[in-house]
């Protein structure tokens, strides 16, 4: 004991000086069951604590700012996330080294950096913009794609393309709510694409938006918030990023191909334009073709022959013949995370919140990106007037940026993986997905640019 006591007194303040002296530069390895790859760490600190930008040079997206930093006597424990993926670095401090456990998800492997000349000072955190946008509340009832019973479909709406042209500072458009609690998941002012230079120099942005409530066949019931949401997520889009935002209620199959392929493909877009697609309504999956199904609102009834259904292939190749850089499509809807049923993959990019960095690396590099609002299987539809849980997370996300913070560029690696967290604390919640799709390339990427809103 009294050994072991003379040996903590003689090696206390060395770890002390050793906390002292964590700023800086270091490099070394990961080592993982199928391959060792390189990584350096750089380590700084401010009045709020010890900061840290963990880098991965052999990689196509490198940067990351960990979310935390801990150093407890000899341990230093770092905390980031990689997309969807938690990564810690879990080590023991002795001298210039750092060795531990790297973890990733379920995944792990061993990790030792030693210090190096040359500190990289990292960005703190700073307080966040007060969010607006509702919370999603506790919806008990699952939303698994067509009901048995009959729902409350409405035949008599027109089928055509319908524009809503939505206030920017409109509140959610009071509705006849159904009485269920939500059970089946199943605007912003019309704009022309602008084919030259936005005034700030920046790329333009424009975002499509689908959204169906009522169906034709009674199998697809009535849905309590598409629309809303649909028009929700533009307003945000339109007052804090810039975007051109159309909002198309309740669309046939022919309207929406239309749309896409007669209007969209046929537009003429700058080189670092940027388009979003969003569909929300109902969504189905069959077993028998592997494929996964946008609903339109003419769809024949489920079990039938798939008439007028947009088949994920099918809308990934519409999707892809748009001559604009840069597409991320938004699917909520049911099955929605079977668009990667075919094609899976991702490769997470850098957290960039310089404008100027992210608008080099969006020159020359296509970007098909696809984020879904679950996996395999049913999603919510939510209560009336409150929002599925992931539209309401995906507003409450993207406030999340603006002055004061460190987030006035935010790349969809990071808008997803938030969504992630945030929908994996609420009650009996999916998990969103987000991936590649059609001829994405792996080093690419999508930004929302946080804009002042015009008065």
């Amino acid at each position: 004991m009294r050994a072991a006591l003379l040996v903590s007194i003689f090696l206390f303040p060395a770890v002390l000086r050793a906390q002292e002296n964590l700023a800086g530069h270091w490099e070394g390895t990961v080592t993982l069951s199928e391959k060792t790859i390189l990584i350096q760490v750089d380590f700084d600190r401010s009045d709020a604590g010890w900061n840290g930008t963990v880098l991965l040079p052999e990689t196509t997206a490198p940067v990351y700012a960990a979310k935390s930093v801990v150093v407890e006597s000899a341990r230093v424990r770092i905390d980031l996330e990689m997309g969807f993926s938690s990564v810690s670095l879990d080590g023991q401090l002795s001298g210039d080294s750092i060795e531990g456990t790297f973890t990733r998800d379920n995944a792990k492997g061993k990790f030792k950096i030693k210090r190096t000349a040359g500190a990289k000072p990292s960005a703190t955190e700073a307080s966040k913009r007060p969010n607006s946008a509702p919370q999603p509340g506790r919806d008990e009832s699952p939303t698994a794609g067509p009901s048995k019973r009959v729902g409350g479909g409405d035949s008599s709406r027109t089928s055509g393309p319908q524009v809503q042209a939505v206030a920017a500072t409109a509140p959610r458009e009071s509705r006849v709510a159904r009485d269920d609690q939500g059970e089946s998941r199943g605007v912003i002012p019309t704009a022309t694409a602008d084919t030259g230079d936005s005034d700030n120099g920046m790329p333009n942005f424009y975002a499509v938006m689908f959204a169906s409530d009522n169906y034709d066949a009674k199998d697809w019931p009535h849905l309590n918030n598409p629309v809303d949401d649909a028009k929700s997520i533009a307003r945000e889009l339109h007052n804090f990023y810039g975007f051109h935002a159309e909002v198309y209620e309740n669309q046939t199959y022919s309207a929406i191909k239309h749309i896409l392929v007669d209007d969209y493909q046929k537009r003429d877009f700058k080189p670092n334009d940027e388009l979003l697609i969003f569909f929300a309504g109902h969504g189905d999956f069959d077993p028998d073709d592997n494929r996964g199904y946008v609903i339109t609102k003419d769809s024949s009834p489920p079990g039938s022959d798939r008439d007028r259904e947009i088949d994920f292939p099918k809308l990934i190749t519409w999707m892809d013949k748009i001559n604009v850089g840069h597409i991320l499509l938004v699917l909520d809807i049911c099955q929605g995370g079977t668009i990667f049923e075919q094609e899976r993959g991702n490769v997470p990019a850098p957290a960039i919140h310089e404008t100027s960095a992210a608008l080099q690396r969006l020159r020359g590099v296509k970007t098909r990106k696809c984020m879904t609002s679950g996996g395999k299987g049913a999603v919510k539809d939510g209560h009336a007037g409150q929002g599925s849980p992931f539209a309401t997370t995906f507003i409450e996300v993207l406030g999340e940026a603006g002055p004061n913070t460190d987030d006035m560029v935010l790349n969809v690696d990071e808008v997803a993986g938030k969504i992630k967290k945030t929908m994996g604390r609420l009650a009996d919640s999916t998990t969103p997905e987000f991936g590649s799709c059609a001829t994405d390339k792996p080093t690419s990427d999508f930004f929302f640019f946080w804009q002042a809103p015009s008065k």
